[in-house]
């Protein structure tokens, strides 16, 4: 059996869960035993990545956690040193509130960077870990040239939900 959008709830915005503690925005999805917290790419949150994947997801054995880090959809306000150390941080306090003492996470692209942080930070917490098209845990130098590039995409493509092209 496959789930579909209906099993989305409303997202958490970060106040509601703790006074004393920012909590990243997310929506929770599913009524399953299986806890998954889903991380977005570099361009999108998570409503841009996965909503087509819900169908495919059974949403009566999943409970997946849709978390946007810092600066990104739900968490867009939040500020920090948007580090991957605060993102490990953001996780912990998330699956914390969540009640979630062991969960699975999946990060993609950037954040496929930031679940090696995680996997590394926490592993006694983690069932698996998945990290598609991640981008080395040591990151990756860029020039000048493709940093500006790269830097003035970003805010297109959120925009306009296109590819950014040069």
């Amino acid at each position: 059996m496959t789930g579909t959008t209906a099993g989305i709830l409303s997202a958490t915005p970060n106040s509601a869960l703790a006074s004393d503690a920012e909590i990243i925005g997310h929506k929770l999805w599913g009524s399953g035993s299986n806890k998954v917290i889903f991380l977005h790419d570099w361009s999108v949150s998570t409503d841009g990545d996965y909503t087509a994947l819900l169908p495919f997801l059974n949403d009566k054995e999943l409970k997946v956690a849709f978390a946007d880090v810092r600066g990104y959809g739900m968490s867009k306000a939040m500020t920090g040193s948007y580090t991957l150390e605060e993102i490990s941080n953001d996780i912990a306090a998330l699956a914390d509130i969540l009640g979630w003492s062991k969960f699975s996470i999946l990060g993609h692209s950037m954040t496929g960077m930031a679940v090696q942080k995680i996997a590394v930070d926490m592993p006694k917490r983690l069932n698996k870990v998945v990290a598609t098209v991640p981008i080395p845990a040591s990151g990756f130098p860029l020039d000048e040239k493709t940093f500006a590039f790269l830097n003035q995409c970003q805010p297109m493509m959120k925009l306009s939900n296109k590819v950014c092209m040069p």
